[in-house]
């Protein structure tokens, strides 16, 4: 079978639906650029190439119910092209363009990075960072019990680990402060 990234991000759409992101009247899965102002302005030079283009993750979600945060998706074909030694390949890896994305995205937002490759359900490879708003620095994105979660959730799950994080926590109190 020929690689396809279509098919990766058909897997991911497919796995968005079954977790309903779509039937959420709060909820906005776009795919490639944004309607939303601000995402438009941080992604404007944020291509992964460094040329200048508008940066393009395959899939951005946000939701009304959290302004504050957004949900990136970045895939890749090959699980070989999943992540790179020094995470500094953003064109060929999909851990190290969702990781470029975020950082950009991060000066606004709380980030929650998905980068996923593979050609079949069962060959997935998933890795969810959480970047921190105001921050220049990537974590891995951990449930309650400190364990990395390496699924796609539902948007509620990712909201909840991705509070959980003192740093996003420490940030949002100091912002209702």
């Amino acid at each position: 079978m020929s690689e396809n990234e279509r098919i990766t991000e058909n897997l991911v759409r497919d796995i968005l639906r079954e977790l309903k992101y779509y039937d959420n009247k709060n909820t906005v899965v776009e795919e490639q650029k944004s309607q939303i102002e601000e995402i438009k302005k941080l992604l404007k030079g944020a291509s992964k190439t460094g040329k200048g283009g508008v940066g393009a993750p395959e899939f951005i979600i946000s939701t009304t119910e959290t302004p504050d945060f957004l949900i990136i998706f970045e895939c890749k074909a090959n699980n070989t092209k999943h992540e790179s030694p020094n995470l500094d390949k953003p064109v060929e890896f999909a851990v190290d363009g969702i990781l470029h994305y975020s950082k950009k995205l991060s000066k606004s937002y709380n980030v929650i990075a998905v980068a996923v490759s593979g050609q079949t359900k069962a060959s997935l490879k998933i890795s969810n960072f959480i970047f921190p708003k105001g921050t220049t620095t990537h974590k891995d994105l951990v449930n309650k019990a400190g364990k990395k979660i390496q699924s796609i959730v539902s948007i509620e799950d990712y909201i909840e680990h991705g509070t959980f994080d003192p740093d996003v926590a420490r940030k949002r109190h100091n912002d209702l402060m």
